[in-house]
């Protein structure tokens, strides 16, 4: 595949890339994804177009279903499992397997950065393994009571150290920009080191979160999280 690990199929960030602003301690998500077959690389069994005429056999679209769930823990600890299958394929054995970590070594300052190190896909297919860093900040551009606008960025690098990857995806840089209003609403754009991203979220209430984006500004995805947070002291 022409996607990188280190870009694909997260629970946290915009739309797919990594960031180092984490949820809060104590966070649990549920994570439900639907991505466009024509973001991957087409199979054989599959029709981007759907039907190719009234005298063709009917071939089945292959858009990808993404199930997930993560846990904010051991602060500044991200977890998340991952299950990724394609919709034509009824047997879940199939699917792609993963498991992905994301620590925060240092913590955003007035003036620096949050600095992040992860991993994806451990102990599955490893077709997507790779390592990341990135470094993120968030900036209260507006106040007003119990929230505002904030500006967000993300830049960061994936890569593998081990020569892992099966995929034999090259080292390479991503990066995104957004703005967040009062924590229900966000609007943003990333570059997941193979192309950019457009996205926009909303929380109708503060337990689930509805993510749309256009992938590589053409193809369109979308996703449902369920969001609860644990009874945790600081």
């Amino acid at each position: 595949m022409d996607t990188a690990a280190q870009s694909l199929y997260g629970t946290s960030g915009w739309a797919f890339a990594p960031t180092a602003l984490l949820a809060e301690d104590g966070t649990a998500r549920l994570h439900y994804g639907r991505v466009d077959e024509r973001v991957v690389p087409a199979s054989q069994l599959c029709n981007p177009d759907g039907d190719a005429g009234l005298s063709a056999p009917r071939v089945p679209r292959c858009d990808e279903m993404i199930l997930a769930a993560s846990m904010v823990a051991l602060p500044r600890l991200e977890v998340y499992v991952r299950l990724v299958r394609r919709f034509d394929v009824v047997d879940f054995r199939g699917a792609d397997r993963s498991i992905g970590a994301t620590f925060v070594a240092v913590r955003q300052r007035r003036v620096l950065p949050a600095v992040a190190v992860g991993i994806r896909d451990v102990g599955g297919t490893r077709n997507f393994h790779a390592l990341f860093a990135v470094a993120s900040k968030r900036v209260e551009v507006w106040k007003a009571g119990a929230g505002g606008v904030a500006a967000e960025a993300s830049i960061g690098h994936g890569f593998d150290f081990f020569d892992a990857n099966r995929l034999e995806i090259d080292d390479r840089a991503f990066g995104s920009v957004g703005v967040n209003v009062f924590d229900r609403v966000g609007l943003g754009a990333e570059y997941d080191t193979h192309r950019l991203n457009w996205a926009g979220w909303v929380s109708p209430v503060r337990w689930v979160r509805l993510t749309g984006a256009l992938l590589d500004e053409r193809y369109f995805s979308f996703s449902v999280s369920g969001i609860y947070r644990l009874p945790v002291g600081n």
